[in-house]
C-alpha cells in the first residue's frame, strides 16, 4: 500500500482528518518526508505499517472487529470524558471474560446485593477498597 492509500483507509478507520503531520509523527519523521513519499506514491513498509497501527491504534490487516471495538472505545472516552487510566479498565473488561465477570459481582454488591457485598469484602485486602462496601 502506498502512503495515498494509507491516508485515505486511516480516515475511514478513524473518522477523522488524518493529516500529512500526523502520519509524519506515526513514521518518526518530517511532514515534508511524507509529502515527497506521497507525491511519488512510495510504498509503506511493515516496520512503517506497525508503528501506524500503534500511533493511530487502528489494524491496517483487515480485522473490523478490531476497528469496530477501537472506535467504540474512543467515542465513549470521549462521551464520558474518562481519562486513560479509566480507559484501560474498561478495556480490560471488554477484552477479559473473568474480569467482567468479577466487576458484575462488584457492581451487584455496590446495587445491594448484600451475599455479593460480603464476598466482595472478604476478597478485598486493601482496606480503603473494602470500607466502599462497608458503607
Amino acid at each position: 500500500m502506498n502512503i495515498c492509500e494509507l491516508q485515505t483507509l486511516l480516515i475511514t478507520l478513524t473518522k477523522s482528518n488524518i493529516s500529512q503531520t500526523k502520519i509524519a509523527e506515526a513514521f518518526g519523521t518530517t511532514r515534508s518526508n511524507i509529502s515527497l513519499r506521497m507525491k511519488n506514491k512510495s510504498l509503506i513498509t511493515d516496520e512503517e505499517k506497525k508503528k501506524v497501527e500503534e500511533f493511530f491504534k487502528v489494524s491496517l490487516s483487515g480485522d473490523e472487529q478490531f476497528n469496530i471495538v477501537n472506535n467504540s472505545l474512543k467515542e465513549i472516552k470521549k462521551a464520558f470524558n474518562i481519562d486513560d487510566n479509566d480507559m484501560l479498565v474498561i478495556e480490560t473488561l471488554l477484552k477479559n471474560k473473568k474480569a467482567l465477570k468479577l466487576a458484575r459481582n462488584f457492581i451487584d454488591a455496590l446495587h445491594g446485593d448484600t451475599e455479593k457485598a460480603e464476598a466482595v469484602i472478604s476478597i478485598l485486602k486493601i482496606p480503603e477498597l473494602a470500607s466502599t462496601f462497608i458503607e
